[in-house]
């Protein structure tokens, strides 16, 4: 087994490749696994789980898992590289109209209203939103400073980067400052 130290897997691509490709995959040694095992397993995923995560199990998770067995030689090919995917249509964003958005902003508690409204007129990250601090909010010249974004761990939040490492300024109107 390639434990995720030494992979350098993130913590939550780890979390994904124990919680979902161990069951499918756990019991073939890695010098048997095959672009078929791989393709079985990926068909149960597709079935259970979103899109989005099938990918991101297959990204962040197997394939660099497989690739680094194959540097270090312990395997002569990626079969995750022959792998089908498969079709992962996501499903269809539904998004409210500005009536109704308007109508959940004003049934809510103040401070879940401004937490609320400024998510809808920036387009902000949850994750990004709650990393927000009050040094960032520049009421005055009507601006927010996008830098850092809260993330679950394992049993904690942690606070990182936004995602791309980028710091960004987003402009507020009157009745949103």
């Amino acid at each position: 087994e390639l434990s995720r130290a030494h992979l350098s897997l993130s913590h939550r691509a780890h979390r994904h490749a124990t919680a979902h490709l161990k069951d499918h995959l756990g019991a073939i040694a890695l010098d048997r696994l095959r672009p078929a095992d791989v393709d079985r397993a990926y068909v149960t995923l597709r079935g259970q789980l979103a899109a989005s995560t099938v990918r991101r199990i297959h990204n962040g998770a197997l394939h660099p898992a497989l690739a680094r067995a194959v540097r270090w030689g312990l395997i002569a090919t990626n079969p995750a590289t022959d792998a089908d995917l498969g079709t992962l249509d996501d499903h269809e964003l539904v998004v409210p109209s500005p009536v109704a958005v308007g109508a959940i902003i004003a049934a809510a508690e103040p401070a879940l209203a401004a937490f609320l409204r400024l998510a809808a007129t920036t387009g902000a990250r949850r994750g990004t939103l709650c990393g927000l601090r009050w040094s960032r909010v520049d009421l005055d010249g009507r601006s927010v400073r996008f830098e850092r974004a809260m993330v679950v761990g394992a049993d904690c939040l942690t606070e990182k980067a936004n995602k791309g490492r980028r710091a960004y300024v987003a402009t507020l109107g009157p009745d949103t400052a």
